[in-house]
């Protein structure tokens, strides 16, 4: 599929996509509902991406997510993102989409990130609505970038 046109995209950017719209080169692995139009929530408190590098791809790169967190009764909510080993703790607020960006190491193939997700929250629960799905992150859009 195309890249999204976005102002935030970088030249050097291999991909910029929101989850609907996401091609071959990202598999989405268990724990996330179906994707919706703005992005798509995480289920539970674990979930991972993994992302398919471009034949001839080397040297690393960077990987920029947009996400936004689910925190109605707090405000904000603490995920620790993992990437080629490395754990980075992220603070997301409630309705605030945020840019974060993570180094990863050279290599061809596949790269994973993990998300970790503590005490997701039901909608119902929070008197929002009727949604019953436990959230707490969403990714809102992604892009690969060289080093």
């Amino acid at each position: 599929m195309p890249p999204l046109e976005s102002p935030r995209r970088s030249a050097l950017a291999h991909h910029v996509h929101r989850p609907a719209q996401l091609g071959a080169w990202v598999l989405i692995r268990g724990s996330w509902y179906d994707p919706e139009g703005w992005g798509v929530w995480n289920d539970g408190s674990e979930a991972e991406l993994a992302f398919a590098l471009p034949p001839g791809w080397s040297g690393g790169g960077r990987l920029r997510l947009w996400l936004r967190g689910f925190a109605p009764l707090t405000g904000q909510r603490e995920i620790t993102l993992a990437i080629d080993g490395a754990a980075v703790p992220v603070t997301l607020r409630q309705g605030v989409e945020r840019e974060v960006e993570l180094p990863f190491a050279a290599g061809p193939g596949t790269i994973s990130l993990s998300l970790s997700v503590p005490a997701p929250t039901r909608p119902v629960d929070a008197h929002i609505g009727e949604d019953r799905r436990q959230l707490g992150v969403a990714l809102v859009a992604l892009e690969l970038l060289p080093p």
